[in-house]
């Protein structure tokens, strides 16, 4: 079996490594986000028709 050159075996351990983990976790973050502010959208009371209560 061949070693991958070592160009291709560190751009596999970035990519599985420390930037990949830093990628993913900003995506689960964007995601929540985005999540909240869409839910907090469809809570607020001028968009479902109950009087607010603040």
């Amino acid at each position: 079996m061949r070693r991958p050159s070592l160009p291709t075996a560190v751009a596999a351990w970035l990519v599985t490594g420390p930037v990949g983990h830093l990628a993913a976790g900003v995506a689960d973050w964007v995601e929540l986000a985005a999540r909240l502010g869409w839910a907090r959208l469809r809570a607020h009371p001028e968009h479902d028709g109950r009087s607010s209560s603040r």
